[in-house]
């Protein structure tokens, strides 16, 4: 990033989102910022920085068991505290209709799943699902799971390999991609891509969808939040679309949460035919 002028086609969006509200980027023009003091700041990485380390946000925190626990029951909490994705998706008219009929296909494979939250709240929901999800995450997590609902197989994974499951219904991501800039979810979707089963197969992200235009506050300062700590972003739909379109996947939809507060969406894609 040029530090002493952002413009509208090389700044990030929580440039053009948020920029001279705050002071990170001063306006000079329209769609023109300069750099101020906080600038520089917000920019130096500062977990390498202050902690003299060459490892990634989640390496460090797979690097002591007590804090990756921790981090895993935040997600539980936060996660808890808003409207479950599969109670305002039509998961039955989208993901559950013309199925394949072998008794061992996988229906839902959640990747970076944690504890598994997600699936035993799913599989709550859709009883019949039992027998046919697999939770996968790094194996720090796995092997420290304790109580994981009956019905999900667990599985380690690194999603930066190969993906194993082949020809599963749904590969599900959920607050995953936000963490990574694009070229590592570009990596991230061809190793799920390998592994689906084409006209079948779908790979369904629940993440923050920004509106293209018009951001507030709050989402904006979020996007500068995944910046500063992961190098990630917020991607407002525009973004989900291109950088689907950028390993060639088919954006069969992006539905939108129905609370006014939140800009949780679900994006799903498939293989072009």
């Amino acid at each position: 990033m040029n530090l002493k002028k952002l413009t509208t086609t090389d700044s990030p969006d929580y440039a053009r989102h948020f920029g001279d509200r705050i002071g990170f980027a001063k306006e000079v023009g329209v769609q023109s910022y300069i750099a101020t003091p906080l600038t520089v700041a917000i920019t130096t990485p500062a977990l390498e920085e202050a902690m003299k380390i060459c490892l990634t946000f989640f390496e460090k925190i797979h690097e002591d068991k007590q804090v990756m626990n921790k981090l895993n029951a935040f997600m539980k909490v936060v996660r808890s505290t808003r409207k479950f994705w599969a109670d305002w998706f039509p998961v039955e008219k989208v993901l559950l209709t013309d199925l394949t009929d072998s008794g061992d296909d996988v229906l839902m494979v959640d990747i970076g799943g944690g504890n598994g939250h997600d699936l035993e709240t799913f599989l709550a929901r859709f009883p019949q699902s039992h027998g046919h999800l697999i939770l996968q995450d790094l194996p720090g997590t796995i092997s420290n799971l304790k109580g994981l609902g009956e019905g999900i197989k667990a599985m380690s994974y690194d999603f930066f390999l190969p993906q194993p499951v082949k020809g599963a219904r749904v590969y599900f991501t959920h607050f995953v991609m936000h963490n990574w800039p694009d070229d590592k979810c570009r990596e991230m979707l061809c190793n799920l891509m390998s592994a689906m089963k084409p006209g079948y197969s779908k790979i369904v992200l629940n993440e923050t969808v920004l509106p293209d235009i018009n951001c507030p506050p709050w989402f904006a300062t979020n996007d500068i939040d995944m910046m500063a700590i992961l190098a990630g972003l917020q991607r407002s739909r525009a973004q989900w679309v291109d950088l689907l379109r950028s390993v060639d996947l088919e954006v069969e939809d992006i539905w939108s949460s129905p609370d006014s507060e939140d800009s949780e969406g679900v994006i799903v894609a498939m293989l072009k035919m």
